[in-house]
């Protein structure tokens, strides 16, 4: 099996596996779902609000279920709480769903969003709208704001989190993708200490 065919079974069985435990945990408020597979099991790490909604419901069964569906070795659940919603990008996708939904200024919207994913610890962040941003007739348009550490190839790009979310607003529907450098991503070649924020981002107020 050549490598770039090994990679993309790789990816498949990780993107089944996290709908399959997405949709059984739905009152869980998972985020995101790690697979780790190696030789001897298959580990599997739930990032939610709620870990025991994940731990205390036929756990057992579940297990089971994921080694016949996906054919894996011995998987093993994780549940981990998370510590910070604004490190998560589907919770802030879902913030500036709900926000823009209300009327909310994108361009406003997506700077602070930046602003304070930043002052919370990443070392990166992305917000990008697309769509109908402005009046209701008007061609649909985007608006991209960043700040940080965003790698674009290499190893690194492995790393970043990402999340998307629709928006039903008065003028059409909005695209938003959310994109998150964490604080413990692996560089090999450099060392980020502080980043330096945008004036317009820097100035922005809190969300």
């Amino acid at each position: 099996m050549g490598i770039k065919h090994a990679f993309i079974k790789d990816s498949i069985l990780k993107h089944n596996i996290n709908k399959f435990i997405s949709d059984r945990y739905k009152q869980a408020g998972i985020t995101r779902v790690d697979v780790q597979a190696t030789p001897m099991l298959t580990r599997i790490i739930v990032y939610c609000k709620y870990p025991q909604r994940v731990l205390s419901r036929g756990l057992e069964q579940t297990k089971q279920q994921i080694s016949k569906l996906f054919n894996v070795q011995n998987p093993q659940i994780v549940a981990i709480q998370i510590q910070n919603e604004r490190l998560e990008p589907k919770l802030v996708a879902e913030f500036l769903a709900r926000k823009l939904e209300l009327g909310g200024n994108p361009r406003k919207l997506a700077e602070s969003m930046v602003r304070s994913i930043i002052m919370n610890g990443a070392i990166g962040a992305e917000i990008r709208f697309s769509g109908k941003l402005k009046a209701k007739n008007a061609e649909s348009t985007s608006i991209v704001k960043r700040a940080g550490y965003l790698p674009k190839a290499g190893y690194p790009v492995n790393y970043l989190l990402h999340a998307k979310a629709v928006a039903n607003t008065k003028y059409g529907i909005i695209g938003i993708k959310v994109t998150i450098t964490p604080a413990d991503i692996k560089l090999p070649d450099k060392e980020i200490r502080q980043v330096e924020l945008p004036k317009n981002i820097a100035s922005a107020s809190n969300i």
